[in-house]
């Protein structure tokens, strides 16, 4: 009542009337706001001043708006002031864009501005499929072995950290609704699950907190509803792993399903407690596993038996938590301002994570990995200890040196639980004992071992990375150039020196962590990340990715994806579009298992609505997880043209490939023919043609080749015209990758704080 008081003002601070709105419709496109207002004193009310208060009040009324201008009596508008008498604050109530940056480095969130909002309601909703797959990868990284292991009371969590985030204790409230930081995905399309006994639809609705009573969703759609989300969003995925005491990377979202994040998940056990009278005496049932045979695990190949068995002997920590030395003593470690050159045998794990964590990829590559444990023999007790004990352990954990085998840091991780409730704390989780011949009896808490894990990450990064700078610097001494006529991607006019220097110098200056390559359309204005991900996925290629592509390995699916959305933006003036990798591989394999007929007409159908009218499709192809090819369909001519770097070796699933992409083909030429003012031809039928083009010298350049053949094909170039060098394709491929990472995050820099675009102007959403 005060604000409508405000809005309609005041006679000598009391009311000056009394007045009902009725309101009709919800604003969207097919229910457009409407209503009336009536003056309960007099029978008769301008129809300049009701227009004026609908606006008023349907501005106020919009989700996440704040406070009406001021509507003076006769209808004009005039600026509102605050019981302070100051304009209010800018915020999610003057439409722009809100930026939420957590105060515990969580990845940041931009809740979506009401234009969004209005937009979602509009438009007209699509169709995803909500595969087991997408699924079973969050669970699996997460730790989970169910999806019944997302208890209520952890789903509760979830939204009581993203509310607390938004609106902080002792901090002005924003004024926003749940859909705003819905992912974009979410916000657009209904998702509908497959292979389940049955079939749910989650929509950005479900992502209400349980406690709403906005929409009524059942804990299955509201759990599947969290995991969409977080597979879709760093942010959520983030929460996700906070509440469920997983450790967060910048790249856990680009690692779902695969094996290094399952590794680095906690397992999915449930807790272990021992009984009333067990724990007053102190005693508990224990459980022994013993590890099998002994592995050479060690990262330092070139020590000899004996120096590994003194190393090992020299990095052990005792049963009173210290760390114990070849004679028994405890040896110096070094300060927090050693280099990473000095990492060696005494240094404790949480030093080392802690300087590689600040440091550039240069310093990593010249930096010593640390060496692990040589185990003779091994048992993992799940004992029980007093909270004397336990404090202790805690204390000698931050000064832990001991690395133990990789195998065998998997196997603790299993021991340690995450299902935890409201009737558990993070001082009941479980307390290991290592024993072994090679080092003295050994407790290990869970953040140790978590260190443990992260280490020997540090330790692949640092080869890693050592190959990747000695594959780049002996391009840098190239004279070499270029091969000519394979457009701006693959024939820079620069020499291949200076591009290998470019591409050096970049990733010298950047960390393993940060982004190399994140899509923004500029043309949305502070808006370009939401369309971004909306149009393309929020496909993020991380540093990493780029580093490890500097060498002889195969391209990762995030590296083609990138190449993929670069080429179907620069394709649009020729009618083209590129697929990404999920898209080819939901008619094709998901998860190494063939894809059903029936189920694989459906995806096609569902590709082809994203298609829509173009003229060209360009696709890279997934052979058994094991090979890449690629394909470029004449839409308009009926004509598949399949390139394969190296023919012949996989002939039948090479089959299976051409039968699903003629499948996706036919869907998207029916589209077509149904869309109005299309007269192409129906019953035409469709040519493969194998293309002859350079065959690959090696196992692992396959994707190089194949993303070449899209680029150069939608292009207007011959590949086949020449023999271009792996490498060289390789090395231009990344130069791209890296400088339009850079020229995305210049254009998102420059729009960070701008005003988002009027409601009726542009919009997130392509």
């Amino acid at each position: 009542m005060i604000s409508l008081g405000a809005a309609l003002g005041r006679v000598d601070k009391c009311f000056s009337g009394v007045y009902l709105v009725v309101e009709r419709g919800d604003g969207s496109k097919s229910r457009p706001y409407d209503g009336e207002v009536i003056d309960c004193v007099s029978d008769s009310v301008t129809d300049a001043f009701k227009d004026a208060f609908k606006q008023v009040w349907w501005q106020a009324r919009r989700p996440s708006l704040g406070p009406a201008v001021v509507v003076g009596r006769g209808g004009s508008v005039a600026q509102q002031r605050s019981r302070s008498g100051t304009a209010p604050a800018a915020g999610v109530g003057a439409g722009n864009a809100v930026v939420v940056d957590g105060p515990d480095g969580s990845p940041p969130l931009s809740l979506h501005p009401p234009s969004v909002l209005l937009k979602a309601k509009s438009a007209v909703v699509g169709i995803r499929i909500l595969t087991k797959k997408m699924v079973d990868d969050v669970l699996q990284s997460l730790g989970l072995a169910t999806i019944n292991q997302m208890t209520t009371t952890r789903v509760k969590n979830i939204f009581k950290r993203i509310s607390s985030a938004v609106t902080p204790p002792g901090k002005g409230r924003l004024q926003w609704t749940w859909p705003q930081a819905c992912p974009m995905e979410l916000l657009m399309n209904y998702w509908q699950t497959e292979e389940m006994e049955e079939k749910i639809t989650v929509h950005a609705g479900c992502l209400y907190p349980p406690w709403h009573n906005i929409v009524k969703t059942s804990c299955g759609e509201r759990r599947l509803a969290v995991i969409v989300a977080a597979w879709l969003s760093d942010y959520w995925m983030y929460n996700l792993c906070m509440e469920l005491k997983v450790k967060w990377t910048a790249d856990f979202r680009s690692k779902l399903g695969c094996a290094e994040a399952a590794a680095s998940g906690l397992a999915p056990l449930t807790k272990k407690r021992a009984r009333l009278e067990e724990k007053e005496s102190g005693k508990s049932p224990k459980k022994k596993r013993g590890t099998g045979p002994p592995h050479a695990t060690t990262t330092d190949k070139r020590q000899s038996p004996a120096a590994r068995k003194a190393a090992a002997a020299a990095t052990a920590t005792g049963e009173d938590g210290s760390a114990v030395g070849a004679k028994g003593s405890a040896p110096a470690t070094g300060g927090a301002d050693d280099s990473l050159r000095s990492t060696g045998s005494s240094r404790p794990l949480s030093h080392v994570l802690r300087d590689a964590e600040g440091c550039t990829l240069r310093g990593l590559a010249a930096s010593t990995d640390v060496s692990s444990v040589e185990m003779e023999s091994s048992s993992i007790e799940n004992a029980f200890v007093d909270e004397e004990e336990r404090q202790a352990a805690t204390r000698a954990g931050r000064f832990q040196s001991l690395l133990l085998p990789y195998e065998l840091v998997v196997e603790c991780m299993k021991d340690y639980s995450t299902n935890l409730d409201a009737s558990t704390c993070a001082t009941s989780d479980t307390i290991l004992k290592v024993s072994s011949h090679s080092i003295p009896r050994t407790t290990l808490t869970r953040e140790a071992v978590m260190d443990m894990l992260s280490v020997h990450t540090f330790n692949k990064d640092v080869a890693m990375l050592k190959q990747s700078f000695e594959w780049l610097g002996d391009l840098a001494g190239s004279l070499e150039f270029f091969p000519e006529g394979l457009g701006p991607i693959f024939s820079p006019t620069a020499s291949v020196a200076a591009i290998a220097g470019d591409v050096l110098e970049w990733l010298s200056n950047s960390r393993i962590g940060d982004d190399a390559w994140r899509f923004f359309a500029e043309e949305f204005g502070a808006n370009g990340a939401e369309a971004g991900d909306n149009a393309y996925g929020g496909q993020t290629v991380n540093i990493r990715e780029v580093a490890s592509a500097c060498q002889t390995s195969w391209l990762t699916s995030a590296m083609i994806n990138a190449c993929m959305v670069e080429q179907r933006v620069a394709a649009r003036s020729v009618g083209g579009y590129t697929l990404l990798i999920e898209q080819v591989a939901s008619v094709l394999r998901i998860r190494g298992k063939e894809v059903a007929s029936e189920a694989a007409q459906t995806a096609a159908t569902e590709v082809a609505a994203e298609v829509g009218a173009c003229r060209w499709l360009g696709m890279v192809v997934n052979l058994c997880n094991s090979h890449w090819v690629s394909a470029v369909v004449n839409v308009v001519g009926r004509e598949v043209v399949v390139y394969d770097s190296l023919p012949g070796t996989r002939d039948a699933e090479m089959a299976l490939a051409i039968e699903r992409i003629l499948l996706l083909c036919s869907a998207v030429a029916r589209k077509q023919v149904a869309l109005p003012g299309e007269i192409r031809g129906r019953n035409q039928g469709w040519t493969v043609t194998r293309c002859e083009g350079p065959t690959q010298p090696d196992g692992h350049s396959c994707g190089v080749y194949a993303v070449a053949h899209v680029a150069c094909a939608l292009g207007g170039f011959a590949l086949s015209s020449t023999r271009p060098r792996a490498d060289l394709l390789r090395l231009a491929l990344i130069h791209h990758v890296l400088s339009r990472g850079r020229h995305y995050a210049s254009a998102r820099l420059a729009w960070r704080g701008a005003s988002a675009p009027p409601p009726g102007g542009a919009v997130a959403v392509v």
